[in-house]
């Protein structure tokens, strides 16, 4: 059975009904031979950054390459930390403003209008990273096109900037029994080469003195010191994988430095306070460490993804302390160690390079297994364990390996490298997050020794821990994250609070930097009035939202507390018009536009760049066998082929007559 049909049985969402006897314009997929074609989609991107805050407009296109009406579903990534705040549909000159709604109010109201004839649209968040667009009633001829607006915090790492636009969902390995899988779209016959237009507007506020993007050739445009015009040299580019756009500024951080919004005198504003961990050298009296490297290697990292990583982990053995002890550990379908603990001497060297240079990538993703596998042995009391995770994070159980590692974690720190195109931020950054570690991404083209060396210092260099704010008099409350992480050279916190008086207060940050405390003062003054930073409210919504749903998927956390944390997210999309897991957007047009029942019709999503056609088909199924419900499916998907098979026998036929 063709790959292609394999990716479309998973998905179970192709229309029972006749395409045009010519191939339709747009994406297929195949089906026994023939190509069936799905609902277009043209995406268009504005980014704003003023210097670490990004607001991004993203305009989705849809038409429909039938002769009857589709309800069509798009699956789409973004970032993991994106606010958002607003949507609006638009049929012709008509233009929709999307409403917010509890998720079961706004799901049903789409079905009435579903059901009624009407154009409607309905955004869901599914994941922090991965979103849900339904359109129904698609008419022929007659695109809808819905809009949707975010803001998220740009990180820096590593003393640069990065902007990361997610364009595709990889594939996701899913075991049976994952509770909410996320969905499996169609994969495309082949890409759409101009699916995506995307234009960068950077005030940065300080000067610029680097920009560059790893991901695609980019037009350059100003000469400001502060500001630049970014757009893609090619005009519009595939969907294939994510964008991203690099930056460095000129002058040295503070290091406490204080944004405030405050929308009027009788309301309570937000505070952001960005802290700057102080700069240290190597630790040359260091604690003795285990360092674990747990390499993915399923069948989507097969190629290059898997090259890639062979050759981080090479370079950070051969930079490893004479007294580390290093690990080992593989996963696909299940997981396997190299051997016990070693030294990193020549000869032990040399065999664990032999075992790297012998791996493969084929399989499923149990990262479960790699997890146990990296985590459950005891380490000796005196080393600390550090265990670097390379995975491009295809799995549909995310939140089942995030609590695990929570449970098995102890003492250790995890890092997270994401490996590929397209990779899975979410899981990422949250293993990095529970792990007290950090997070980094690397592209297999990329220099891997590079970043090899620089998370190797990471690794070697103290930093602030136990870290505390000290809040003195400010009238502060509700300061989020609700636990401060670990602060590591180059990479500051962001804390954001809100406030409901006025006036200047001294504050300050203290940690412990290799057990000697640390305190860095700062003065916050909070204003009468200030409403030019918008979206700080939104952030600092979201960023609530997200301290939540880390208690929500705690595994310790009983019913009751889990349905008071759902009423209290609820609570946050509604008051601020956010998109969560229990808030919806919907939009609706007044007029009816067809009577009958329309048919379901997925979009189709490319092959991330760079990986294995052979992901694809394991990904989807994972290796399960079929529900009654799928062999449903399955059968009429294979009579669907026959009907296509003989339309174009007949089609033949007449031609040739």
């Amino acid at each position: 059975m063709r790959p292609a049909l394999l990716m479309l049985i998973a998905c179970f969402a192709t229309p029972t009904f006749a395409a045009p006897e010519d191939e339709a314009p747009g994406l297929g997929a195949e089906l026994a031979g023939h190509r069936v074609p799905l609902p277009t989609l043209s995406t268009d991107v504005d980014v704003h950054l003023a210097g670490d805050l990004a607001t991004v407009h993203v305009r989705q296109a849809y038409g429909n390459p039938y002769v009857e009406p589709v309800h069509a579903r798009y699956v789409f990534p973004l970032p993991p930390d994106a606010a958002v705040f607003g949507m609006r549909m638009q049929i012709g000159e008509r233009v929709i403003e999307g409403m917010i709604a509890p998720i079961e109010q706004a799901q049903a109201a789409f079905a009435q209008a579903q059901q009624q004839g009407k154009s409607a649209a309905l955004l869901e968040e599914r994941r922090p990273d991965v979103f849900q667009q339904r359109v129904a009633n698609l008419l022929p001829g007659r695109p809808i096109t819905v809009e949707l607006q975010y803001v998220h915090p740009v990180p820096r790492r590593d003393g640069r900037y990065e902007f990361h636009f997610p364009m595709v969902v990889g594939p996701r390995f899913t075991p049976r029994g994952t509770a909410d899988p996320v969905p499996a779209p169609p994969v495309a016959d082949k890409p759409d080469p101009a699916r995506v237009g995307l234009a960068v507007q950077l005030d940065a506020g300080l000067p610029i003195q680097w920009l560059d993007s790893p991901s695609h050739a980019i037009d350059i445009v100003g000469d400001a010191p502060t500001k630049r015009f970014v757009r893609l040299a090619e005009g519009r580019v595939p969907d294939d994988q994510d964008f991203v756009l690099r930056y460095r500024l000129a002058a040295d951080q503070a290091d406490v430095a204080v944004t405030t919004w405050r929308p009027a005198p009788d309301e309570a504003g937000v505070v952001s306070l960005l802290i700057e961990p102080p700069r240290l050298v190597q630790d040359a009296e260091a604690t003795p460490r285990e360092v674990v490297f747990v390499l993915d290697t399923s069948g989507s990292m097969e190629g290059e993804p898997l090259a890639a990583s062979v050759r981080f982990v090479r370079q950070m053995l051969a930079g490893l302390r004479p007294d580390d002890t290093f690990r080992l550990v593989r996963f696909g379908s299940d997981a396997e160690e190299w051997g016990p603990p070693a030294r990193p001497t020549p000869r032990d060297l040399k065999r664990a390079n032999a075992w790297l240079d012998a791996l493969r990538g084929e399989g499923g993703t149990d990262m479960a297994a790699g997890v146990t596998a990296a985590l459950s042995p005891p380490v000796k009391a005196e080393r600390l364990r550090l265990v670097v995770f390379l995975t491009d994070g295809y799995i549909g159980n995310d939140i089942e390996v995030i609590a695990l590692v929570r449970a098995w974690l102890g003492d250790a720190r995890l890092f997270s490298l994401g490996v590929g195109n397209g990779v899975n931020h979410f899981l990422l950054e949250d293993l990095a997050r529970v792990g007290r570690g950090v997070a980094r991404f690397v592209r297999p083209d990329e220099d891997v020794e590079h970043a090899a060396d620089t998370l190797a210092e990471r690794l070697a260099t103290p930093y602030l821990t136990d870290v505390q704010i000290d809040w003195g008099e400010a009238p502060v409350f509700e300061a989020t994250p609700d636990r401060l992480p670990d602060l590591f050279a180059d990479e500051p916190l962001r804390v954001l609070a809100r406030f409901d008086g006025e006036g200047t207060f001294p504050i300050t940050v203290r940690g412990q930097l290799a057990g000697v405390p640390v305190h860095l003062p700062a003065e916050l003054t909070l204003p009468r009035v200030e409403p030019a930073a918008r979206a700080l409210p939104i952030i600092w919504a979201r960023r609530q939202v997200a301290d939540r749903m880390h208690l929500y998927e705690a595994p310790l956390n009983n019913d009751v507390g889990r349905d008071a944390l759902r009423e209290e997210v609820l609570a946050l999309g509604m008051a601020y018009g956010i998109l969560t897991r229990w808030t919806a957007f919907v939009a609706i047009d007044h007029e009816v536009v067809k009577s009958g029942p329309a048919h379901e019709a997925d979009v189709a999503v490319p092959p991330v760049a760079g990986v294995s056609p052979a992901a694809y088909g394991e990904a989807f199924a994972g290796h399960a066998a079929p529900e009654p419900a799928q062999w449903a499916a399955l059968l009429l998907l294979l009579a669907l082929a026959a009907v296509f098979a003989r339309r174009a026998r007949l089609s033949g036929g007449r031609r040739a007559r």
